[in-house]
């Protein structure tokens, strides 16, 4: 062998040995779902430390207010899922978000008449005198 002859590779490579067949499959969560649980946990964490800053906090009403907001993050994955054109993939996803923190605002106790247009200066009034509140709070 001189030269060439002496370096060159083999045509093909041996294949490996047939390997045993899986009885069972194994249990595979996709990404979407591990990303909704990790939502859901910092989402019950946010909530639960929200309400306990609250005198008396409506634990039932925010439990209602996280689920609709788990069913807005599953639908905003699927929509985007969907692989959905732009010009109909962001309305619907705009309509989602909008629907979902209507339904928890009323959930967690806003009265729903304070949604509309024309109710949106009361809104204004309340959350600035909340506002100003929070420097008169003592806080631990």
């Amino acid at each position: 062998m001189r030269g060439a002859e002496a370096l060159s590779l083999p045509r093909a490579l041996p294949r490996p040995a047939a390997a045993e067949p899986r009885t069972s499959k194994p249990i595979r969560v996709e990404a979407t779902g591990r990303r909704l649980v990790a939502f859901g946990a910092l989402a019950a964490y946010a909530m639960g430390a929200w309400a306990g800053l609250l005198a008396d906090p409506p634990a039932a009403r925010i439990i209602v207010a996280l689920c609709i907001a788990l069913a807005c993050a599953g639908g905003l994955a699927a929509i985007g899922r969907a692989r959905l054109p732009h010009f109909a993939g962001w309305p619907l996803a705009l309509l989602v978000v909008l629907t979902a923190t209507a339904a928890a605002t009323i959930a967690v106790g806003l009265p729903a008449r304070l949604l509309l247009p024309p109710n949106w200066g009361e809104v204004r009034g309340h959350v600035d005198t909340g506002i100003v509140a929070l420097g008169d709070a003592s806080y631990p």
